[in-house]
């Protein structure tokens, strides 16, 4: 049972999940093809439900971002979130303004970037970068 439900995983694209099989009687009627489209057919229906259902997420990487804002820039930078639908976000205050830490995907981060150009001359400061940035930099 465990390649045949490893390959309806694994075409299906999906990570980080498992099946659990479990067969009452023995399968010398099915056969070994039987058996294999017995189990690949049970894990496809399976995922096939649970995507229906709203219980597959899609997996999509995302990197941390840090940055330092000071106090004038606060208002620019919540906007600025608010309008592109970023709300899971953190920030730390110290006495001069505020570290954001955000986990944002490839193309967040070029639209963040782009805002933050405007802001080079101030006192505003990235923090962490993820790798694939380095490009971003170059003018």
């Amino acid at each position: 049972s465990g390649q045949p439900s490893l390959n309806a995983l694994r075409g299906a694209g999906l990570i980080n999940v498992g099946v659990l099989i479990v067969r009452y009687f023995g399968g010398i009627k099915l056969g070994t093809g039987g058996l294999v489209r017995a189990y690949s057919g049970a894990v496809n229906e399976a995922i096939n439900e649970a995507i229906k259902d709203g219980g597959v997420m899609k997996f999509e990487i995302k990197n941390e971002i840090k940055f330092f804002t000071p106090f004038s820039l606060m208002s620019r930078f919540e906007h600025c979130f608010a309008t592109k639908n970023l709300s899971e976000f953190e920030r730390d205050f110290n006495d001069l303004g505020a570290i954001w830490s955000v986990n944002l995907n490839e193309a967040e981060f070029a639209e963040l970037f782009k805002f933050c150009k405007e802001f080079e001359a101030s006192e505003f400061k990235f923090l962490a970068l993820p790798l694939g940035s380095k490009a971003l930099f170059i003018y």
